[in-house]
């Protein structure tokens, strides 16, 4: 938050800008695997599973806002100008494997192998600007706001 006050009895010129930027990012890489063994065996009864999950997030909240009064006897100008901005990534692999194995024996179950990635943004972002010129002669005011979030999920799955 920025806020600026001028009064005067001449002329008064005031101007603010405020503004918050946030940029987070998640890169990893995650991997279960059975990797070059020479046999694998499962006597009875039970499943082999190998598993790779990831549910990375970024959660963030931006907000930038902005205030300016110029109050003059004769001109009063004044200018405000909030921001907002945020960039988020979530770029992750994930991979489950079973490789190399030389043989695999189970006596009764399943060779189960899954790999999930659900990645996720949640972003808000706000700006907020005022500005306000009170004079005996001429006045004049500018004001702006805007707010903007980048978000972006990608990766792999395997």
């Amino acid at each position: 938050m920025a806020a600026a006050v001028a009064a005067s009895g001449g002329s008064g010129l005031t101007g603010t800008l405020g503004g918050s930027l946030a940029f987070n990012s998640v890169d990893r890489e995650v991997t279960a695997s059975i990797e070059g063994s020479s046999r694998i065996l499962i006597n009875g009864t039970g499943d082999l599973v190998i598993t790779a999950s990831d549910s990375s997030q970024i959660d963030v909240d931006t907000a930038g806002a902005a205030a300016a009064i110029s109050l003059a006897g004769g001109s009063a100008k004044s200018f405000s100008v909030g921001v907002a901005f945020a960039k988020n990534d979530v770029r992750n692999e994930v991979q489950a494997f079973l490789r190399n194995a030389d043989s695999v024996d189970i006596t009764n179950g399943s060779v189960i192998i899954s790999a999930e990635r659900t990645g996720k943004i949640k972003a808000r972002t706000a700006a907020a600007s005022l500005a306000a010129s009170i004079s005996g002669g001429s006045a004049l005011s500018f004001s702006g706001a805007g707010a903007i979030a980048l978000n972006s999920i990608a990766g792999g799955t395997r």
